[in-house]
């Protein structure tokens, strides 16, 4: 997930940010919290990645007046970006559903079975 050149310091600080907002609870709400913390982290590279090739594009294009030099880099600007930068969303937010459906599971694990008195749960 941490690719060569990236920090693997900087990672690990936001893992652990993550973790400590999150307060994950045993295993799966672990693996949840790291599933999100990967998919922030590529999304982060995709936005470099796109911010990288706009700015390439821009110059290659060397127009002196910028906002045409920008609009034809964004014309240009890799839409396969876009889509992997729409499915780390997707994940990021699914894992972030998955935790707080399974901590809402665990406050009230008998409320869907009404005939069930509180200390059977």
């Amino acid at each position: 997930m941490v690719l060569p050149g990236e920090s693997r310091k900087r990672f690990n600080a936001f893992l652990a940010a993550l973790q400590e907002q999150l307060q994950p609870q045993g295993m799966i709400e672990n693996l949840l919290v790291n599933k999100m913390a990967v998919a922030q982290w590529r999304q982060f590279r995709i936005w470099g990645m796109e911010t990288a090739s706009i700015t390439h594009d821009a110059q290659a294009n060397r127009i002196d007046y910028p906002p045409v030099s920008d609009a034809l880099a964004l014309r240009g600007a890799n839409s396969r970006l876009q889509e992997c930068d729409n499915r780390l969303d997707l994940q990021f937010d699914r894992a972030l559903k998955r935790l707080e459906k399974l901590r809402k599971a665990k406050i009230a694990p008998c409320s869907h079975d009404s005939q069930k008195t509180e200390s059977q749960c």
